[in-house]
Formats: C-alpha cells, structure tokens, sequence
C-alpha cells in the first residue's frame, strides 16, 4: 500500500516537473505551445521516480493552469493539451521554486524528487535542507564554456553565424568586466542557447543544451 504522504509528494513533484519541462521547451528550445506528453516531460527534466502517466501529468496541467502558471486549451480527462508558461509560472520556474504552498517541503522527506535537465547535474525540487549555492567564479567558468563552444559556430545562415559569435564574445567581455552584470550574463546564456541550436552541429548543439543548461543552473 503506498504511503499517503509519499503519494502527496509525488503529485507535488509531478507538478513542479511539468512546470520545469515547459519553462525549458520555451527557453530553450522556443516552443512555446508543445503537446503535453508523460514521456516527454521524464526525457525533459529526466525524472528519476516511477514512470509518470498521462493521466499524472494531465491531473498537474489542470492544477497549474488554475493557479495561473500556465495557460492553453484544454481536454476533459487529457490535461491542457497544448501548454504555454505565463509569466507567472516563468519567474517560478526561473527562481527554482515549488509550486508547493509557501515553498513547504514534502511531507515525507524519503519520498522527495529530484529532477534535472537532461544530461547536466540534479536540481532537488523543494527538498528538506536542499540548498544550491554556487561561486560568481563558477558562474562564469560556466559562462565561458558556453561561450567557447558557441564561437565555433559555423552552420546555417550568415546572419546567424556572425551573432552567434557576437553573443560568445559579449559573454566573454561581461564576465572580463570587474564588476559583471551577471543577469546579463544569464540573458546571453539563454540567446546563446537558442542561436547555438541553428548554428552548431547536432553534436555541438547538444553540448550546447548540456553546457548552457548546467550553467542556468548557477543562478
């Protein structure tokens, strides 16, 4: 028989992942009304629990939709079929916050979920005692990853090359300043992100998402 606390957890959890899955599509990807499908959120945020179903993630599209974080049409028994993030549910999911009441952690502390965004290091949702801090150094070591792989973009338009590296070198010149603006930095992260995806090769691309989305998560 499964544990009612735990059971509450993971529809918490479920909740907070869906809000994750679509702040990633729109932010990194440009999607901004994907369909909302169980597999594709676990891929997304590569969630570690039981599998999730449709009916799940349907059940926190409803919930999120009603508190105001995401919009969309809706399907009696499917969930709102094609999300979209307000701003409202941007700034949580930017913030890392649960959409737990006050931030209240899981009732049962073994029950907790952790997601992360696929291929880069775990972020706990709403955990006991959980806390992420990093370094302005490790920012921008971060930072600067990105910034060197995106440099060596060469595919698709002209016009696309020429400002992806621009964006590389704006980086590279706001984390050089004595003072760096680092919510501009994070700004450039998230255009080097979008610009890498048509001007990298599918592999560089890929370390792109990896090494952006690790950096995105030092802020």
């Amino acid at each position: 028989m499964t544990d009612p606390a735990v059971a509450i957890d993971r529809v918490w959890s479920i909740r907070d992942a869906v809000l994750a899955w679509l702040y990633i599509e729109a932010m990194v990807h440009g999607s901004r009304h994907p369909v909302l499908m169980a597999e594709d959120i676990a891929a997304t945020v590569d969630w570690q629990g039981a599998p999730l179903t449709e009916p799940e993630v349907a059940a926190a599209s409803d919930w999120l939709k009603d508190e105001g974080y995401i919009s969309g049409p809706g399907s009696f028994g499917h969930g709102v079929v094609r999300p979209s993030i307000t701003p409202s549910g941007e700034r949580m999911a930017d913030r890392k916050l649960s959409v737990r009441p006050g931030g209240a952690t899981p009732a049962d502390p073994q029950g907790i979920t952790t997601i992360h965004i696929s291929n880069s290091t775990n972020v706990a949702i709403a955990s006991p005692g959980a806390t992420q801090t990093y370094t302005v150094s490790e920012q921008i070591e971060k930072s600067l990853a990105v910034a060197g792989l995106l440099a060596k973009a060469s595919e698709g338009e002209a016009g696309d090359v020429e400002r992806a590296h621009q964006v590389a070198a704006d980086i590279k010149a706001e984390v050089a300043a004595p003072t760096p603006d680092m919510g501009k930095v994070k700004k450039l992260l998230l255009s080097a992100m979008g610009i890498g995806m048509t001007t990298l090769a599918h592999d560089g691309a890929a370390e792109l998402v990896h090494l952006g989305s690790q950096a995105l998560q030092t802020f």
